[in-house]
């Protein structure tokens, strides 16, 4: 026999998921809101450090440079360096060994000197 306490304390499992179901429904809706008529969604690209730096390399590699859109690249990947002297794979974040060889192979295909301060810490 379930005393009343018990039954006080157990979660109610219906309240439970109607609280879901609503969020779930809640959340549809607002992709809905933003979905385009084609049935697409179109959002920013907020890009780490590896999709610039993979850029210049495919320019290079494609033998397709665009000497404007690397100096662009290049730039945001300098500004990007972390004091230490390595890449974060988002703003803010920690030192990525991956992401720090990608983007320092990038600014030295950019045609950063390898003797530059930014290139030597």
């Amino acid at each position: 026999m379930t005393t009343a306490t018990q039954r006080s304390v157990q979660p109610d499992i219906q309240t439970e998921g109607d609280r879901l179901t609503r969020a779930v429904d809640a959340a549809a809706r607002a992709l809905r809101q933003l979905q385009a008529e084609d049935g697409s969604w179109c959002f920013e690209l907020e890009a780490d450090c590896t999709i610039p730096a993979e850029y210049i390399l495919m320019m290079h590699f494609m033998d397709e440079l665009d000497a404007d859109l690397q100096s662009r690249l290049a730039r945001f990947l300098r500004r990007q360096q972390m004091e230490a002297g390595g890449w974060p794979l988002y703003p803010g974040g920690a030192f990525d060994m991956s992401c720090s060889v990608k983007a320092y192979y990038a600014l030295k295909l950019a045609g950063d000197d390898v003797d530059a301060e930014h290139m030597q810490r």
